[in-house]
């Protein structure tokens, strides 16, 4: 898990990139997870997988259903 700190920056680079997060608090809550899952959501192959493996690690809780392997 991530320190309250690089969970705040992670916020700040969701809202930067168009993914409401809710609060710059630092604080995972739904808000912030539904923002990273939205974001993993919008890419396709690697950039998913790779954004899903680290937002999940970071944030825990994400689903994985659209996340396409590879060619």
């Amino acid at each position: 898990m991530a320190t309250k700190q690089e969970i705040r920056q992670i916020q700040i680079n969701l809202k930067n990139l168009g993914f409401d997060p809710g609060p710059i608090d630092g604080i995972v809550g739904p808000r912030t997870r539904g923002a990273a899952q939205n974001y993993v959501n919008s890419l396709s192959g690697t950039a998913a997988k790779g954004a899903y493996e680290y937002y999940n690690n970071v944030l825990g809780g994400l689903t994985s259903k659209k996340i396409i392997s590879s060619k």
